[in-house]
This record gives structure tokens, sequence and C-alpha cells, in this order.
């Protein structure tokens, strides 16, 4: 079965971002807010086009000056690592494939 970069963002990304939620939920409002939005682009692609947008949303994550408790440090650099792993993917062509 070849590989599915929508089903993947929606199964493999998705939990992290609901997870990272949960912990800022009721301290940080302006994180949970940027999750949130990510979380929901996330589970609203259908292409794999559609997946530009928060992948570059994401890798921004470390530049807003949020002040991440450890347990999100370590979340965000786990969805962090599977995220660049989705983008060395999807930045392959064809050719490089087979």
């Amino acid at each position: 079965m070849p590989f599915d970069p929508v089903a993947y963002a929606k199964s493999d990304l998705a939990p992290f971002l609901t997870a990272i939620c949960r912990l800022v939920e009721d301290e940080h409002p302006e994180q949970l807010g940027y999750f949130s939005s990510l979380l929901r682009s996330i589970e609203s692609v259908s292409t794999p086009i559609d997946l530009a947008d928060p992948l570059m949303q994401l890798s921004m994550s470390a530049f807003l000056g949020f002040d991440y408790s450890p347990s999100v440090a370590l979340l965000l650099d786990q969805l962090l690592g599977q995220a660049q792993e989705l983008t060395e993917v999807l930045s392959l062509n064809e050719a490089d494939l087979n």
C-alpha cells in the first residue's frame, strides 16, 4: 500500500497536538489557540498540498516566544521530529521513491 501523507498526519501528528492542547488549556490560552488552530488545520486537510501550511506553521512554534513547560516541550520535540520526517517524504518525487 502506498504511503498516504494525509492519513499519516491525521493519525500520527494530530494526537500530539491534541495532547499538547490538553496540557496547555488551563494555564496558557495563547498556546491553546495556536495549537488548536494547527490541530484543526491538520484534521481538515484532504490532499498532501494542504499539509504545507500547517507544517510550516508548526515549524515556527519554537520562535513564537512561548514558555513551554517541560512536558509540552517534550511532546513538541517529538511532534516536530515526526513532522520533519513527513516533510522529507513529501519533498521526494516519484523517481526518488522508486
